[in-house]
């Protein structure tokens, strides 16, 4: 009965198309067979056996069934479609529009036209996945449940790294990496706290992840990787652990050398911070006398790579010697000209005289190179004039006698 009706009204809305196809084989006989398609007239849809088209939609309905613009016993309208929302349910259940606010049959809900907390506007109930974006839900986003670029697929929200939510598509802003974990804004042992998968080397520092191979955790990270290495800078070695002179590590960006001892005398004096792994030079602190080193001392200051007198050291790493012909004033030399002679105005130039200026009492008798002393007193003499039996006078002119 309900194939005789749909007969009577295919003529309004469709044609059907019968297809005898004979397909000849090559070598042996043929086959014939008859397929009877129907096809909807403006999209060209095809509909397999037992199907056809909606009455006034393009889309394939079961013979009979919903859809044909024919009512049957079993359904309460057919208005020739399957879409929601109009006169007549998908189902062909209820007469009813969706958003009346009365649940009728084949609704799962029905709140009024718009969404609410708990309803679509389309009278089905609220669930994250459905490719129905509900704010009023709390939904930002909607994309049937899969993980897109702008989308977290199974929480219905905008992706953003530290939301605890993994979504291998989305793009982390200011790259063109996507997320490769979300440990919720932290540092973990398994994520950074930027999203990425931890790799030493990789410029992020976290103090939570296991070096691979090693039991230790990162202690800082070079942030240089070339082709896939990580390479050492001036503040930590490409092992991810600072840089520490003494650690068998030589790390030319930060070291000059790197000999793993506290030997304070060889070519890479203490081997630890306070040698700082620099070559051993005059000036650094450290008496060089060993393999090659000839040092006797060591002032242990420098200005722009100079070495500086000190107390007790000259700045050719030598001990402060009056006499050297090296005037070193941080040790209170005044002069030295290097000579033994005590006339003149530096007088012997040794470690008696005391490298300072000839002068007027100091016990020599000043009469080169400018100096008119008839004699000294070394000290001894009485103040003023009065030679009161002394040989001479305070000011190292000579007493007359008588």
């Amino acid at each position: 009965m309900r194939q005789i009706r749909w007969n009577s009204f295919r003529s309004h809305i469709l044609r059907t198309v019968w297809v005898t196809a004979t397909i000849a084989a090559a070598v042996s006989g043929a086959c014939l067979f008859n397929t009877q398609t129907t096809l909807c007239e403006a999209s060209g849809k095809l509909c397999p056996s037992g199907w056809t088209c909606a009455a006034a939609q393009d889309v394939c309905i079961p013979i009979g069934g919903c859809g044909d613009g024919v009512k049957s016993p079993d359904e309460v309208c057919d208005d020739g479609n399957i879409l929601p929302g109009d006169s007549c349910s998908p189902d062909c259940q209820s007469d009813k529009p969706c958003g009346d606010g009365v649940v009728d049959p084949g609704e799962q809900c029905d709140n009024g036209a718009a969404d609410s907390p708990t309803c679509n506007s389309d009278c089905t109930a609220v669930r994250c996945g459905d490719n129905h974006t509900n704010t009023a839900a709390g939904e930002e986003c909607d994309n049937g449940g899969m993980d897109t670029p702008n989308c977290n697929g199974t929480i219905c929200r905008f992706p953003k790294c530290g939301d605890k939510y993994y979504n291998p598509e989305f793009i982390l802003p200011g790259t063109d990496q996507k997320e490769q974990c979300d440990s919720g804004g932290v540092d973990t042992s398994a994520c950074d706290s930027d999203c990425t998968i931890p790799v030493c080397g990789d410029g992020h520092y976290n103090a939570e992840y296991n070096i691979p191979g090693t039991n230790y955790k990162e202690q800082c990270d070079p942030g240089i990787l070339m082709s896939g290495v990580p390479q050492d800078s001036m503040a930590c070695d490409s092992d991810c652990t600072l840089v520490i002179c003494g650690d068998g590590h030589l790390n030319m960006t930060a070291e000059e050398c790197e000999d793993s001892n506290n030997n304070d005398h060889d070519r890479c004096p203490k081997g630890n911070s306070d040698g700082g792994c620099k070559k051993a030079r005059c000036g650094d602190g450290y008496v060089w006398n060993q393999d090659g080193g000839v040092e006797d001392c060591d002032p242990g200051m420098m200005i722009n790579g100079v070495p500086q007198d000190s107390v007790s050291c000259d700045g050719d790493c030598t001990p402060v010697v009056c006499g050297d012909k090296h005037l070193n004033m941080a040790a209170g030399e005044e002069c030295d000209d290097g000579n033994g002679n005590e006339h003149d105005a530096c007088p012997k130039g040794n470690s008696d005289g005391g490298c300072k200026k000839a002068r007027c009492g100091d016990g020599y008798i000043w009469n080169q190179d400018g100096g008119a002393e008839v004699c000294d007193p070394g000290g001894a003499g009485i103040p003023g004039d009065g030679c009161g039996g002394g040989l001479c006078k305070s000011d190292c002119t000579a007493c007359i006698s008588g």
